[in-house]
Protein backbone atom coordinates (compact mmCIF):
# COMPACT_ATOMS: atom_id res chain seq x y z
CA UNK A 1 0.00 0.00 0.00
CA UNK A 2 2.61 2.26 0.81
CA UNK A 3 4.72 1.96 -2.46
CA UNK A 4 1.46 2.33 -4.71
CA UNK A 5 0.85 5.28 -2.38
CA UNK A 6 4.63 6.61 -3.27
CA UNK A 7 4.40 5.81 -6.65
CA UNK A 8 1.03 7.63 -7.52
CA UNK A 9 2.69 11.23 -5.21
CA UNK A 10 6.08 10.43 -7.63
CA UNK A 11 4.72 9.51 -11.06
CA UNK A 12 0.60 10.85 -10.71
CA UNK A 13 -0.55 7.42 -12.18
CA UNK A 14 -4.06 7.37 -10.64
CA UNK A 15 -4.79 11.19 -10.43
CA UNK A 16 -7.71 10.83 -13.48
CA UNK A 17 -9.05 8.86 -10.85
CA UNK A 18 -9.16 11.08 -8.05
CA UNK A 19 -11.88 13.83 -7.67
CA UNK A 20 -10.36 16.99 -7.43
CA UNK A 21 -12.12 18.05 -4.24
CA UNK A 22 -14.73 16.06 -2.39
CA UNK A 23 -17.03 16.23 0.00
CA UNK A 24 -16.50 14.37 3.12
CA UNK A 25 -18.50 11.24 3.80
CA UNK A 26 -17.96 10.37 7.61
CA UNK A 27 -19.01 6.61 6.81
CA UNK A 28 -16.07 5.95 4.77
CA UNK A 29 -13.87 8.12 7.05
CA UNK A 30 -14.55 6.27 10.52
CA UNK A 31 -13.93 3.16 7.95
CA UNK A 32 -11.37 4.22 6.74
CA UNK A 33 -10.14 5.51 10.50
CA UNK A 34 -10.80 2.37 11.33
CA UNK A 35 -8.98 0.05 9.04
CA UNK A 36 -5.69 2.81 9.60
CA UNK A 37 -6.14 1.90 13.28
CA UNK A 38 -5.75 -1.70 12.74
CA UNK A 39 -2.74 -1.23 10.20
CA UNK A 40 -0.63 0.68 12.58
CA UNK A 41 -1.54 -1.83 15.20
CA UNK A 42 -0.65 -4.75 12.84
CA UNK A 43 2.68 -2.60 11.67
CA UNK A 44 3.71 -1.11 14.76
CA UNK A 45 3.49 2.30 13.05
CA UNK A 46 2.14 5.55 13.61
CA UNK A 47 -1.06 5.98 11.29
CA UNK A 48 -0.01 9.55 9.81
CA UNK A 49 1.86 7.29 7.15
CA UNK A 50 -1.68 5.83 5.86
CA UNK A 51 -3.77 8.79 6.74
CA UNK A 52 -1.76 11.66 4.13
CA UNK A 53 -2.09 9.28 0.98
CA UNK A 54 -5.81 8.54 1.99
CA UNK A 55 -7.17 11.72 2.50
CA UNK A 56 -5.48 13.41 -0.29
CA UNK A 57 -6.52 10.76 -2.88
CA UNK A 58 -10.49 10.77 -1.33
CA UNK A 59 -9.98 14.59 -2.76
CA UNK A 60 -10.81 15.66 1.06
CA UNK A 61 -7.87 17.88 1.13
CA UNK A 62 -4.94 19.28 -0.57
CA UNK A 63 -1.32 17.88 0.08
CA UNK A 64 -0.29 20.78 2.08
CA UNK A 65 -3.52 20.70 3.77
CA UNK A 66 -2.71 16.79 4.54
CA UNK A 67 0.85 17.81 5.57
CA UNK A 68 -0.13 19.75 8.67
CA UNK A 69 -3.69 17.27 8.97
CA UNK A 70 -1.27 14.17 9.52
CA UNK A 71 1.77 16.05 11.74
CA UNK A 72 -0.94 17.17 14.06
CA UNK A 73 -2.09 13.31 14.14
CA UNK A 74 1.29 12.09 14.62
CA UNK A 75 2.09 14.70 17.25
CA UNK A 76 -1.18 13.14 19.36
CA UNK A 77 -0.66 9.72 18.69
CA UNK A 78 2.48 9.84 20.03
CA UNK A 79 1.76 11.69 23.20
CA UNK A 80 -0.59 8.97 23.50
CA UNK A 81 1.81 6.32 22.74
CA UNK A 82 4.15 7.93 25.73
CA UNK A 83 1.60 8.27 27.91
CA UNK A 84 0.57 4.19 27.43
CA UNK A 85 4.34 3.66 28.14
CA UNK A 86 4.54 6.00 31.12
CA UNK A 87 1.10 3.92 32.73
CA UNK A 88 2.71 0.62 31.80
CA UNK A 89 6.20 0.93 33.19
CA UNK A 90 6.11 4.08 35.24
CA UNK A 91 9.49 5.52 32.88
CA UNK A 92 9.78 6.75 29.61
CA UNK A 93 12.49 5.71 27.54
CA UNK A 94 16.28 7.06 28.04
CA UNK A 95 16.29 8.51 24.07
CA UNK A 96 13.15 10.05 24.17
CA UNK A 97 14.60 13.79 24.92
CA UNK A 98 16.86 13.13 21.92
CA UNK A 99 14.24 11.85 19.67
CA UNK A 100 11.99 14.63 20.38
CA UNK A 101 14.50 17.23 19.81
CA UNK A 102 15.28 15.01 16.58
CA UNK A 103 11.81 15.09 15.52
CA UNK A 104 11.64 19.00 16.40
CA UNK A 105 14.41 20.18 14.06
CA UNK A 106 12.50 17.97 11.43
CA UNK A 107 9.32 19.37 11.78
CA UNK A 108 11.05 22.63 11.39
CA UNK A 109 13.05 22.00 8.60
CA UNK A 110 9.98 20.43 6.80
CA UNK A 111 8.08 23.27 7.69
CA UNK A 112 10.13 25.98 5.85
CA UNK A 113 10.68 23.63 2.98
CA UNK A 114 7.23 23.30 2.44
CA UNK A 115 6.44 26.95 3.06
CA UNK A 116 8.82 28.82 1.03
CA UNK A 117 10.93 26.27 -1.03
CA UNK A 118 8.66 23.27 -2.63
CA UNK A 119 5.76 23.79 -4.84
CA UNK A 120 2.44 21.47 -4.09
CA UNK A 121 4.47 19.23 -7.35
CA UNK A 122 7.64 19.21 -5.22
CA UNK A 123 5.76 18.28 -1.88
CA UNK A 124 3.61 15.09 -3.70
CA UNK A 125 6.92 14.20 -4.73
CA UNK A 126 8.77 14.54 -1.19
CA UNK A 127 5.93 12.34 0.63
CA UNK A 128 6.37 9.80 -2.47
CA UNK A 129 9.59 9.34 -1.72
CA UNK A 130 8.64 9.18 2.47
CA UNK A 131 6.11 6.90 1.35
CA UNK A 132 8.33 4.34 -0.54
CA UNK A 133 11.18 4.78 2.08
CA UNK A 134 8.50 3.58 4.87
CA UNK A 135 7.49 1.03 3.02
CA UNK A 136 11.18 -0.42 2.34
CA UNK A 137 11.72 -0.05 6.11
CA UNK A 138 9.14 -2.65 6.31
CA UNK A 139 10.31 -5.25 3.96
CA UNK A 140 14.48 -4.75 5.35
CA UNK A 141 13.11 -5.17 9.07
Amino acid sequence: MLFVAGFQFIFNILDQLKPSKAEINWVVALMLGAVIGLLSGLTGTGGGIFLSPLIVFFGWTSIKEASGTASAFIFFNSLSGLMGNMASIQELPTTVLLFSCAALLGVIIGTQLGIKHLNVGGLKKVLGCVLILAGLKFIIT
